[in-house]
Order: C-alpha cells, then sequence, then structure tokens
C-alpha cells in the first residue's frame, strides 16, 4: 500500500501522468459564395494541417492532487458525542473504510449541523469514493460555515475551497470548478497551483486563450512548475500558436529532461513551422524514450 502524503505535501504535488488523444486531418468543404481574391492580389497563406492518420498533439496533463487526507481529530481519552463522532470518521478514513468515515462524519453534522470540520471531512471521505457530486456539497456546504478558532486553522477554509474546485471537476462542472478554484486565489495570490487548476477547466471549455492565461501567471509564480509549462505548450498549439508553443515545450524539457510527451509535442510543433531539424532532433530523443511516440514523428519526417 502506497504511503498517504500529508495535507501540505498533496498541496504542493502536482500530478504527472499525461491523458493521450488521437489526431487527425479535418478537411472542410469550401463554403458556397467564398469569394476568390482578384488577380494580381496575394492568396493568404495556407494554414498546416497534419497529414492523414497523423497522431496530434499530446493531451494536457493532469490537474493537481486534491487534498484527500483528513486531519486533526478529537483527542483520546474522554469524548463528547460530537467529538467521539469525529474521531471515529478520521480513523475509519485513514484505515481506508470510507464509507464508514461516511456515516461518522455524517452523526457528526447531526450533532451539530454548523460544524465545519464535519462537512469538510464529510467532502474529503467522499471524494476518496470517487462520489464528487456528494464531495462538492460537502465542501460548498463547509466554506458556508465559520471554523472552530480553536480546533480549526486558517489553511482549512483555503483547502475546502480548493478541494471544492477538485470536486465540481473530476464531476465535469468546469466553470463551478472555476468559481471555486477563484476563491482561492484571491485569498492566496501567490499560490501556483489554483491558476494551473483553472487553466485546465478552461482548457476543458475549449477557452484556449484564458487556458494560457491561467498557466502562465503558474509559471510566473513558480517558474519551476514543469506541468504548468507543458500545459501552457498545448494550449498554444490548440491555438496555432507554435513558436511560443516551441519556447514552452522547451522549458517543460529543461525541467524534466524525461518527459516524453513533451518531447513530442516539441517534434509536432517544429513540424507546423516546418523545421525539419528540430523535428529530427525529437524524434531521436524518442527512440530510447518512447519508441512509439518517435514512430509517429518518423511518419512525418518522411512528408
Amino acid at each position: 500500500m502506497s504511503k498517504k502524503l500529508s495535507l501540505r505535501q498533496r498541496l504542493v504535488l502536482g500530478a504527472s501522468c499525461a491523458l493521450l488523444v488521437g489526431g487527425g486531418l479535418l478537411v472542410s468543404a469550401p463554403r458556397a459564395g467564398a469569394q476568390t481574391p482578384p488577380a494580381g492580389q496575394a492568396q493568404p497563406p495556407k494554414k498546416k494541417k497534419l497529414p492523414p492518420g497523423a497522431k496530434g498533439f499530446e493531451q494536457y496533463a493532469g490537474r493537481d492532487a486534491s487534498d484527500k487526507l483528513v486531519t486533526g481529530g478529537a483527542t483520546r481519552g474522554e469524548l463528547d458525542a460530537l467529538s467521539a463522532a469525529l474521531a471515529r470518521g478520521n480513523e475509519a478514513y485513514g484505515a481506508g473504510q470510507y464509507k464508514e468515515a461516511i456515516a461518522a462524519f455524517q452523526e457528526a453534522i447531526k450533532l451539530n449541523p454548523k460544524y465545519f470540520k464535519a462537512y469538510f471531512s464529510l467532502g474529503a471521505a467522499y471524494e476518496a469514493l470517487g462520489q464528487y457530486r456528494e464531495a462538492a456539497e460537502a465542501y460548498r456546504h463547509s466554506t458556508t460555515l465559520t471554523p472552530d478558532p480553536e480546533k480549526d486553522t486558517p489553511d482549512e477554509v483555503l483547502i475546502a475551497y480548493y478541494n471544492l474546485g477538485n470536486a465540481f471537476a473530476n464531476a465535469g462542472q468546469h466553470q463551478e470548478a472555476i468559481d471555486a478554484y477563484k476563491q482561492v486565489v484571491a485569498r492566496a495570490p501567490k499560490l501556483s497551483k489554483p491558476y494551473y487548476n483553472i487553466g485546465l477547466s478552461y482548457a476543458q471549455l475549449d477557452r484556449q486563450q484564458d487556458a494560457i492565461s491561467f498557466f502562465k501567471q503558474a509559471v510566473d509564480l513558480n517558474p519551476q512548475f514543469e506541468l504548468a509549462w507543458y500545459n501552457l505548450g498545448v494550449a498554444y498549439s490548440k491555438t496555432e500558436q507554435y513558436a511560443q508553443a516551441v519556447d514552452a515545450f522547451k522549458r517543460s524539457i529543461d525541467l524534466d529532461q524525461n518527459h516524453a510527451e513533451a518531447r513530442y509535442n516539441l517534434g509536432l510543433a517544429y513540424y507546423m513551422m516546418d523545421d525539419r531539424k528540430g523535428l529530427l532532433e525529437q524524434q531521436k530523443a524518442l527512440l530510447t524514450a518512447k519508441p512509439e511516440l518517435a514512430k509517429e514523428l518518423a511518419k512525418l519526417l518522411t512528408q
């Protein structure tokens, strides 16, 4: 069983998996009534397309992991009913018994419907089970309550909004996720992770320019944020800003020489810019790192 991460560790760690998507050539018929430029007038440059069967750009890397670790808990010894319920929930959560944890946290809520920590912990337990809509509702309710200054920390309200954003995003409710993450940004504007996750949700909504803006803010705050550079490159690629994409993918590779998808995307951007030398360089680099992606770039070298 893998070691559980602490609350603060989960805040600063990013997911590292890359999701792959296929790509193909989209061909559209000329629009009726389209006008041909007058004789002698320069033709607009044709946008370069990938050849039929080409794989296409790799998709965005994953969202920063939500904090799923319930913290705190009552002390041992004589406990009142509310503290005892929360303690049982924490113990069940720690043992991976999430349904039992949910029952205990719900019991704590019945005893005190205005208990911030009980709703916060209930959201974490639902999230651990993959019940993201229920998690979002619990986190959302926790943000309407006043934390106990003696038992709760100011960070937990921030984390509640952050986890609310992740729960909404995992449920496919990306505008709601953006709204929640922006609550984090308003309270802690120097954290790079919320900007990164906002960028991912904008990308899911196909608002690529907004995604670019927030990925750029993430790397401005943390120039070592490799996945943010990578995703910035993907967003630039999707808007056909290939020179900017090249710069972003290079920064990603500088920070992680083993990021094969970043090398593949860099090679693809070079292809779109008719830079055969750059394409060949990345194809060779992938021969041992990820041969299947090297094979895809090799196909483009024959074009």
